[in-house]
């Protein structure tokens, strides 16, 4: 009976263990999914007021707005559209809700950027 007890034990452990694996291996493709869902909610009428790379906070490209008095801030960590590259302090950024298309306009000149995050390459 102790023996029984012993591989039940085991087993139990096993499948836990087994279960922690595969919950860790896709928290990044759950979490880049999050954060294109967030970015995705997101609708801008605003002006950019700041543009830095967090550096507490892995680095990830992090853009400050201005829209009705109300500071937002969003991160494009992921996105390969060159949008953080591109943008300056005082543009005027448009994003409609459930798209990804962004509008970037500076001394009238308009530009269009469709944020591109790949959350499959962090797929393993």
């Amino acid at each position: 009976m102790k023996n029984i007890l012993k591989y039940i034990y085991l087993a139990v452990f096993i499948c836990i263990v087994i279960l922690l694996l595969v919950v860790h291996k896709n928290a990044p493709y759950r979490a880049c999914r999050n954060h294109h869902e967030r970015i995705l909610k997101l609708e801008l009428q605003a002006v950019v007021i700041d543009r830095f790379k967090d550096t507490d906070n892995h680095g990830f490209e992090t853009v400050v707005v201005l829209q009705n008095n109300k500071e937002i801030t969003f991160l494009l960590y992921g996105d390969n559209s060159s949008l953080f590259d591109s943008i300056c302090v005082g543009d005027s950024i448009y994003k409609e809700l459930n798209s990804m298309e962004v509008l970037v306009i500076r001394h009238n000149i308009k530009k269009a950027f469709t944020i591109d995050i790949d959350c499959n390459k962090v797929r393993k």
